[in-house]
Formats: C-alpha cells, structure tokens, sequence
C-alpha cells in the first residue's frame, strides 16, 4: 500500500492511501490536525462508510492503521467544536478543507498537496517524530537488556573504549 503524505499549516503531517480509486486519510494524523483529545470516540461517531482498517508494513513489521474517507474527514472538520472558533487548529483546518482540499478536487479532480509541500520539511518532521518514539522507547529497552544480562554490560573488543570500566562485571 503506497501512502501519499502531505503537510497541513506546514508541520502537521497527513497520511492518505489510496483505497478503490479514492483517498483516505489516516486517522490519527487527522485526529492530531484538528487537535481532537478523544480520536476514539471522535471516529466511533463516523458513519460505518467513512471509517475503516488497513494495513501497512512497518520497520515494526505489519501494523493496522484506522483511516477515514473523504466523507469522513470532511464530517470530522466540520462538526468539531472549535471549527467555527477563529484562531484554533481545528478552524484551520476546516478552511483549509473548505477553501483548498474540496476547491482543487472540484477544479482539478484530485489535492496534490499544493505547492507548500516541502521534501525537506517532511523529511525534518519525519526524524523529529522517529527520533521521539526512540528517546521514549530506547531507556526501557535499556533497562530490559540489562535486567536479561543481569544488570551487567560487557562490552566487546569492538565496543571497547578506554575511558570505561567493567567494573562489577563478573
């Protein structure tokens, strides 16, 4: 499956995948977009034709992934409280929709991202969200290394730096 991103106020990324010749959005981009806390409920409250499931290989392997249709997300940016509230990220995210996402269908048939989408950008929010999932996974995977080697690390000759000391290692 070929996902298509996008960028939304220029850091908010949107994921869409193709699905019968029409886009979906991934829902939990949309979710964080318009600033919903309980996305849950949020999708529960979609019509069963605008939300769904697919699938996706991950570098954690194979991962199921809520989406929304076109429908869908047009029914969550208009009905969200703060859509009408001038300022908030939900009203900008209704005009976005309302003024650039349904105009460019209508005039060209489909949303390219428009002309703001950056390469460089998306590849920058890319690694600052790669890099937050590691910072948040990587200290318990260190404390679960060295609960299996018994609170010891011993390094190897390759890993070996001068300024360490194995001390306590047996």
């Amino acid at each position: 499956m070929k996902i298509t991103p996008f960028l939304f106020e220029n850091d908010k990324l949107i994921r869409t995948i193709d699905r019968n010749g029409g886009p979906w959005f991934i829902a939990k981009d949309v979710c964080e977009a318009l600033g919903l806390a309980n996305s849950r409920d949020a999708i529960e409250k979609l019509d069963a034709d605008e939300k769904g499931v697919a699938s996706t290989d991950t570098l954690g392997g194979r991962q199921e992934m809520q989406i929304i249709s076109e429908s869908g997300l047009y029914a969550l940016a208009l009905r969200c409280r703060d859509a009408m509230t001038p300022g908030t990220v939900p009203h900008g995210f209704r005009k976005w929709v309302t003024a650039d996402v349904l105009p460019s269908i209508r005039k060209t048939g489909g949303y390219s991202g428009g002309a703001e989408f950056d390469e460089a950008k998306f590849a920058r929010i890319a690694a600052e969200s790669a890099r937050a999932v590691v910072e948040a996974l990587l200290p318990g995977m260190i404390d679960g290394i060295l609960a299996a080697r018994g609170g010891c690390f011993k390094p190897s000759r390759q890993t070996w730096l001068p300024e360490h000391s194995p001390q306590g290692c047996g």
